[in-house]
């Protein structure tokens, strides 16, 4: 039995605060799509196919682990919503952070398309006030 397109987002959030970008990856069709579409200049903005989001993931999480930034998930909000296609759904997430200079929030809307259990498709839309771009960097 494949996984809700809930039980999909909740599982890919929960492995992404424990940085398991193998885990991750393997939420992913073999041809699903990763998008960042604000992503600023310089910063790849869609990665096609699991082993292109897989490598993506290893340099996200690599550097995110040596972020001082920790998530606060008593703080953190979710606003879910499904919509009328059962496969796509939407979230609403205000990341509180706890960083050096005090908490502070990161605001992400994520729309995923799931398809037996599987993404096959994820624009993730995050608030590019908060400089953690070059996370996603290749270099």
């Amino acid at each position: 039995m494949s996984l809700s397109p809930r039980q999909v987002f909740e599982r890919y959030a929960y492995l992404g605060a424990h940085h398991d970008a193998d885990a991750q990856a393997d939420l992913f069709a073999p041809d699903g799509v990763l998008e960042l579409p604000f992503a600023p200049a310089g910063v790849t903005r869609r990665f096609a196919g699991r082993e292109a989001i897989r490598e993506m993931l290893h340099r996200y999480h690599a550097r995110a682990a040596q972020s001082p930034d920790t998530v606060d998930f008593a703080g953190t909000r979710l606003a879910w919503h499904e919509t009328t296609d059962p496969g796509t759904v939407i979230a609403e997430i205000d990341t509180r952070l706890i960083t050096p200079d005090g908490p502070t929030e990161l605001t992400l809307v994520q729309i995923f398309r799931v398809t037996d259990g599987e993404i096959v498709s994820l624009r993730d839309f995050w608030d590019g006030t908060r400089d953690f771009a070059n996370w996603f960097r290749e270099s």
